[in-house]
């Protein structure tokens, strides 16, 4: 749920970058930034996935 929540403020993002090159009132640098940030926290989430995954899989039957 959360990868789900990050990839859908990371779609706003890039739809407001798109429209900042004809609207002067978004600014492409903060929009640049906040697409990283998005990337990054995807990213983090991920790695915390398969963390999860592999502790679960390495568990003996019954215990997890």
């Amino acid at each position: 749920m959360l990868r789900l929540g990050v990839e859908g403020k990371a779609a706003g993002w890039r739809t407001l970058r798109a429209l900042a090159d004809a609207d002067s009132r978004l600014d492409r640098d903060r929009l640049d930034e906040l697409m990283a940030r998005a990337r990054q926290q995807a990213d983090l989430l991920e790695e915390l996935r398969v963390r999860a995954a592999a502790h679960l899989i390495e568990a003996e039957p019954g215990t997890a």
